[in-house]
């Protein structure tokens, strides 16, 4: 069993507070406080990268955290795609494509586990990839609503590759997942 200073570790504590951020960046974003918002989703995502290194690095790793920090990059991101959608900034398509991604990534999981008690949850590759466009969608949206700095073609550009990636890491856990329960069924 581990300790209660093992738990709530660094990581876990940014994660947390990314956690609680979500709710005050998506109020900040539909109050049309851009630069702030802006600056608070920065700090998040540095959050969301900073815990992952502390974790690894100073060997913090917990189960906590292997759930707590998906759960609030996820709640982050969806969050913040529904309001940028909602607010008519960003594609509509896109905004249900990563949900639609995400839900099917929580599921799949989920049932995986259920089925086989073997099954940890990882990321693949391909998903920190899109992880990554993501995160840098909704920056370059926001500190465009902020600061009007980018044109609009780099973010249609930017849409079009998160969009890609979405299709292609959903894809890739389609695939990741038959071969795992093929795995599991031929120890049977």
């Amino acid at each position: 069993m581990s300790s209660p200073s093992k738990i709530l570790n660094l990581p876990n504590i940014l994660s947390l507070i990314r956690l609680i951020f979500v709710p005050v960046t998506v109020w900040l974003l539909l109050e049309e406080l851009y630069g702030l918002t802006f600056f608070i989703f920065i700090f998040c995502c540095l959050t969301d990268g900073l815990d992952g290194y502390i974790a690894k690095r100073f060997d913090l790793e917990t189960n906590l955290g292997r759930i707590l920090d998906p759960i609030a990059d996820k709640a982050l991101l969806m969050s913040v795609f529904l309001a940028l959608g909602f607010e008519g900034f960003i594609e509509s398509w896109i905004v249900i494509a990563a949900i639609f991604r995400d839900s099917l990534i929580i599921l799949g999981s989920i049932l995986l586990y259920m089925f086989y008690n073997e099954y940890k949850i990882r990321p693949i590759f391909i998903s920190k990839i899109n992880t990554l466009f993501q995160f840098l969608l909704a920056a370059i949206i926001i500190s465009n609503l902020a600061f009007n700095i980018f044109h609009l073609d780099v973010i249609y550009l930017l849409e079009i590759v998160v969009g890609i990636t979405i299709i292609v890491s959903g894809a890739a856990y389609v695939v990741h997942w038959g071969r795992f329960a093929l795995q599991m069924e031929e120890k049977r």
